[in-house]
């Protein structure tokens, strides 16, 4: 005589945070999900549906649930039971939704002797034995921005170019002189007026200071000294577009992650609703993103002053683009002021000044300390 084949049956509860929801889900292979959430979430449902019939997996939506109600749970999650047969085994994962949910479908599972659990990003906790597991679900970073409803537009793989960072550093060392600075600040406002006019800013000269652009080559002399030369076809980007300190935080982070995570650069999302106004401000823009485990990183580079403005972007981009399961920093070449340094926190903005070697040993702070 053949054993029935038991079919395994999830209901899970949907918060604001899609994430909990499907770790889960991908981690026990459920014939069928059962995903009960409320009107005001209904979008993020749609999302995680849509990655789920991507993966071949079975998804029910249920939107119709009042979250401070647990009656409406309870009936949500009766009327599951009494659809399936008996021969059905049952999993509830209780990390979303709220508690009067959470309450409700509780109830029902121990009705029924159903499998309940809890889960953050790394632990699977079961609530019947409370024992814990290690959930070893990796979500690529592609797929959490599909389940949050972003559309990655570009991003290039950080890779080490010798030739790039050694003219990255010829300016890094030109920047740690206060003198050269104003001179440098000279010559940036005259290539700013330049590409405002769209013209090509290739060379300039005054009494002291010469500055000359020819095949890749920049140079600048100050009272008869050279004080850089660089040879590199991105040069002029490189030093007036601030890319140099961009692409030396991506290479100190790069060597941090030493092969555990891949640093993404340049990343671009498609405005939601193409919303004039986002794609405007480049809120949709990220300098630098990791994911280090099912975690999104988010690094902002700034070569020259910090203004509110960046506080504010950055709080935005975290909001939008990792939500609670990210953190945000923002690696200064110049030292921050105590105002904005207050105010980053309140933004949950952490920020990193002047100094690279101390960027390993920050980011090890800071991932440990992301939400799971």
């Amino acid at each position: 005589m053949y054993k029935k084949i038991v079919k395994q049956i999830h209901i899970t509860l949907l918060g604001k945070e899609v994430l909990p929801i499907y770790y889960l889900i991908m981690a026990f292979g459920h014939d069928e999900v059962y995903v009960l959430g409320t009107k005001q979430n209904e979008a993020i449902a749609k999302h995680l549906k849509n990655v789920l019939k991507d993966k071949g997996v079975k998804c029910k939506i249920i939107n119709n649930i009042d979250a401070f109600d647990i009656n409406s749970t309870i009936a949500a999650c009766e009327a599951i039971h009494k659809k399936h047969e008996t021969d059905c085994e049952f999993t509830y994962n209780l990390t979303g939704g709220t508690k009067p949910m959470a309450f409700g479908a509780y109830d029902v599972a121990r009705k029924y002797g159903a499998r309940t659990i809890y889960t953050n990003s790394d632990k699977c906790i079961g609530l019947n034995t409370f024992e814990v597991t290690d959930l070893n679900v990796k979500v690529d970073t592609e797929t959490i921005f599909e389940l949050q409803g972003q559309t990655l537009k570009e991003k290039s793989v950080y890779v080490v170019e010798p030739e790039k960072l050694k003219a990255c550093q010829d300016i890094l060392n030109l920047m740690q002189n206060k003198y050269n600075i104003r001179i440098y600040r000279k010559l940036r406002k005259h290539y700013d007026e330049y590409v405002a006019n769209e013209h090509v800013f290739n060379e300039f000269e005054d009494e002291r200071t010469s500055y000359n652009y020819f095949d890749n080559n920049l140079t600048i002399i100050q009272d008869g000294k050279e004080i850089l030369n660089i040879t590199h076809p991105e040069a002029k980007n490189l030093l007036f577009e601030g890319r140099w300190w961009e692409t030396l935080v991506a290479d100190a982070i790069y060597r941090w992650a030493n092969g555990r995570f891949e640093v993404w650069q340049n990343v671009t999302f498609s405005p939601r609703n193409q919303d004039p106004q986002e794609a405007y401000t480049a809120k949709n823009e990220i300098d630098i993103l990791v994911n280090v485990g099912n975690k999104i990183l988010i690094v902002e580079c700034k070569s020259g002053k910090i203004y509110q403005e960046n506080i504010t972007k950055m709080n935005f981009i975290r909001q939008i683009y990792g939500s609670d399961k990210s953190m945000s920093v923002l690696i200064s070449f110049y030292p921050v002021k105590k105002g904005f340094a207050e105010k980053a926190r309140e933004a949950k903005l952490n920020i990193i000044t002047s100094n690279l070697d101390d960027i390993p040993g920050r980011l090890d702070k800071i991932i440990t300390s992301i939400k799971a």
